[in-house]
């Protein structure tokens, strides 16, 4: 080969080498399979109407944050994350994100001149009234490992308020913006943190409780990071219910309720329980029909994290001639827990009541 013909060669290769190089770069980059399955903030049967809005929020924030998480229908949580071994490997991911949450909004009258001003609805409001309606709204999202343990969490908070120049009917409105900010701040937050994955987890086998149980543990109402004020009030009343059904129960200290699965042999052995109660209940009040609404269910579950039986119940609480909001809040919540038990641990037949 002549030294003109290799020059001719060696310009050859190196023309075919950058075309493949910019072709390369300019090929598109195969995104990542999400590694995280979430699961939706609405469980079967829910009528929380801001719940689905929440799930949206949540997946808009993971994309914004450039971290995609894969969605799946709508399940109860405790029934997936007993299972989270088998939620994982049929959706080929490294880890389950749940969240949880809380809203209240109460009415707020702001009075101006000496207008005496009365907070009865069917009450026409003077021009000197400016009706306010604070919502504050609390979320937890967790993500647990494909073993059920829980190995990263936070609490976002968000407040709004309604503009005086809004239709009073739009109340719901800012309680769906304070949960699309919450759910934002979350998102971004699990975006932005370092996870340990541990190692694929082995089989896990939810062991049931042996027969009947004889004493059970009684996981709070109120969690960590969400500061519900009613919490202590109506874990006690829960308390009370249950010693009413001839029921042998202990308390433990309030944790992360999807913790259970991984320290729920620890409670039983501190407790001598023998199987677990987990309350979840959500308030929800009307300023348009003057009452507080209770959606509760409790789950029952074997010390190693198997859910044995389930009840839910509704109770609504009307108040037309007054707000004594926190009244009713634990009102309805001793009505839909009277329902729920009485489906959860029946009275023996001719049982007096």
């Amino acid at each position: 080969m002549t030294i003109r013909n290799a020059l001719l060669f060696a310009f050859a290769l190196a023309l075919a080498g950058a075309a493949t190089n910019a072709a390369t770069a300019q090929a598109p980059v195969a995104a990542l399979p999400p590694a995280l399955v979430l699961l939706p903030y609405e469980e079967p049967g829910t009528t929380d109407p801001h719940a689905a809005g929440v799930t949206q929020a949540l997946v808009r924030g993971f994309a914004q944050a450039g971290m995609p998480v894969k969605v799946v229908a709508p399940a109860d949580h405790l029934q997936s994350l007993a299972n989270a071994r088998k939620v994982c490997a049929d959706n080929g991911v490294r880890g389950i994100l749940v969240a949880a949450g809380r809203y209240e909004q109460t009415p707020d009258q702001s009075v101006f001149g000496r207008v005496p001003i009365g907070r009865r609805p069917d009450l026409r409001v003077p021009p000197t009234v400016a009706n306010a309606y604070p919502a504050h709204v609390e979320l937890r999202l967790d993500e647990l490992g494909c073993d059920g343990v829980v190995r990263w969490t936070t609490t976002t908070t968000d407040d709004e308020t309604i503009s005086p120049t809004q239709p009073a009917h739009h109340v719901g409105k800012v309680i769906d913006e304070a949960f699309l900010q919450a759910a934002y701040d979350a998102a971004a937050a699990r975006a932005a943190a370092t996870v340990a994955e541990p190692a694929p987890p082995g089989p896990v086998q939810r062991s049931a409780a042996p027969g009947s149980p004889s004493m059970y543990a009684l996981l709070p109402y109120q969690e960590p990071g969400i500061a519900d004020p009613h919490g202590i009030e109506i874990t006690r009343s829960l308390f009370t219910r249950l010693q009413r059904k001839n029921l042998v129960v202990n308390t433990v200290p309030p944790m992360d309720h999807f913790e259970v699965f991984a320290r729920g042999p620890g409670m039983c052995a501190a407790t001598g329980a023998q199987a677990i109660i987990v309350p979840a209940l959500r308030i929800e009040q009307s300023r348009d029909t003057n009452s507080t609404h209770a959606s509760l269910r409790l789950s029952v579950l074997s010390c190693g994290g198997a859910v044995l039986r389930q009840a839910s119940a509704e109770a609504d609480v009307a108040h037309p001639y007054t707000w004594n909001l926190d009244a009713a809040i634990v009102d309805v919540s001793e009505r839909a827990m009277d329902a729920a038990l009485a489906k959860l641990f029946p009275d023996p037949t001719g049982a007096p009541h």
